[in-house]
């Protein structure tokens, strides 16, 4: 039985393998608490997106959540073509963090961390993967953990954060105090 309006979406894995798209449901569970305001110089205007989609300029955006241990920030860098593009240099800012010490954990997703799919196209596309290749395939299906910081620079209560984001990659940062 499917359900309907899920878009393909209602199979979280094939023959044991997780998808990608379930590694970015794991990532948006780690959104919890208050939301908080957030602004990228990258965000295509929704109106924008739901009457054109992204074609000419990809879609750079954030949203992030703050709870009683720290704050949750998930980007993304989209574009409705499924091709190579440049990369996205990201800088966040996060203002407001006060003295507290702060760790960070970084989750990734795209064509080469959390996605077997990737990891099987690079394999050659195997009909019936076995042994080694069905544990590889495994192991990419779940999400990648790419950053493990236990001390992130705190200065007059800001964070501030650079990574690279691939095109039709999605990062979560989980920052703790």
């Amino acid at each position: 039985m499917t359900s309907p309006g899920l878009d393909g979406f209602h199979d979280p894995a094939t023959n044991g393998v997780d998808k990608a798209v379930l590694n970015g449901f794991r990532m948006l569970g780690k959104l919890g608490g208050e939301w908080l305001e957030t602004a990228s110089t990258h965000r295509r205007d929704i109106a924008e997106i739901m009457q054109h989609g992204v074609r000419n300029e990809p879609d750079v955006n954030i949203v992030a959540t703050r709870d009683d241990k720290g704050v949750s920030v998930l980007v993304w860098h989209y574009h409705d073509d499924d091709t190579a593009g440049p990369d996205a240099e990201v800088s966040i800012a996060i203002d407001g963090w006060g003295s507290k010490p702060a760790s960070l954990k970084h989750f990734r997703m795209d064509e080469t961390h959390s996605n077997a799919f990737g990891v099987w196209k690079a394999m050659g596309k195997p009909e019936n993967p076995q042994g080694a290749d069905y544990a590889k395939l495994e192991q990419a299906g779940k999400l990648a953990q790419i950053e493990d910081q236990a001390s992130v620079a705190v200065t007059d209560g800001k964070i501030e954060l650079r990574t690279t984001l691939p095109r039709q990659g999605v990062s979560l940062l989980r920052l703790d105090w």
